[in-house]
């Protein structure tokens, strides 16, 4: 397994995803990903994975959006479930071999309430 901050994927080149590819269960934080870019972004990641992407948000019009996870787990590996998310986490639940794995991948969620 590897989790990593990856502070935007636009500009990962083949080094990345090939140190990438020796990992069963990838978790990316801040990917910086909106809805509208992961269909494009899907149709390179490595075909090896089933990906699951919660897109990242834009807080103002102007400016780059924040947060988005992205999680790919081997297809040889059988997914039980990875339906369960909420603001800044995503869980899959993972079967390898006899054990059962839950999987978080969870990024920084700020505060909107601080100092009210």
């Amino acid at each position: 397994m590897v989790f990593w901050n990856v502070a935007g994927l636009g500009k990962k080149n083949a080094d990345f995803w090939s140190f990438l590819r020796q990992y069963d269960v990838i978790g990316l934080t801040e990917t910086w990903v909106e809805s509208k870019g992961w269909e494009k972004l899907a149709k390179r990641l490595p075909k090896e994975y089933e990906w699951k992407c919660k897109a990242a948000k834009r807080e103002k019009k102007k400016g780059r959006a924040s947060g988005g996870i992205i999680t790919g787990v081997r297809k040889d590996i059988v997914v039980e479930d990875n339906n369960f998310e909420f603001d800044g986490a995503v869980k899959n639940v993972v079967k390898i071999g006899d054990d059962k794995w839950v999987i978080w991948t969870a990024t920084y969620v700020r505060n909107q309430n601080r100092g009210k």
